[in-house]
């Protein structure tokens, strides 16, 4: 794994650390999600994916893996980027 293709944050400034218990919660939602890809990736209908994670602590990672970290995909998934932000944003409303 290269460091280009990863990319880990925290919403939390160097330093500061929340001291609040939390309760994991599992998404049925999101584990659905990831098997049906998986079951479609198997299959081979699927050659690339590009994933922003927001894990349990607030951390966030993204990764691009198959056909979406090679180059000549780069306008396509510049384009699915473009659009999840609008989808993102519209969640504001």
């Amino acid at each position: 794994m290269s460091k280009d293709d990863l990319d880990f944050g925290s919403p939390w400034p160097d330093g500061v650390i929340s001291f609040e218990d939390r309760k994991l919660r599992v998404s049925v939602e999101t584990v659905e999600l990831l098997e049906s890809l998986l079951r479609d990736a198997r299959r081979g209908a699927v050659s690339g994916i590009a994933v922003a994670v927001l894990r349990a602590n607030d951390e966030y990672e993204m990764r691009l893996r198959g056909s979406c970290a090679e180059q000549e995909n780069c306008m396509h998934m510049a384009g699915m980027f473009a659009a999840m932000q609008k989808i993102v944003l519209s969640l504001q409303d």
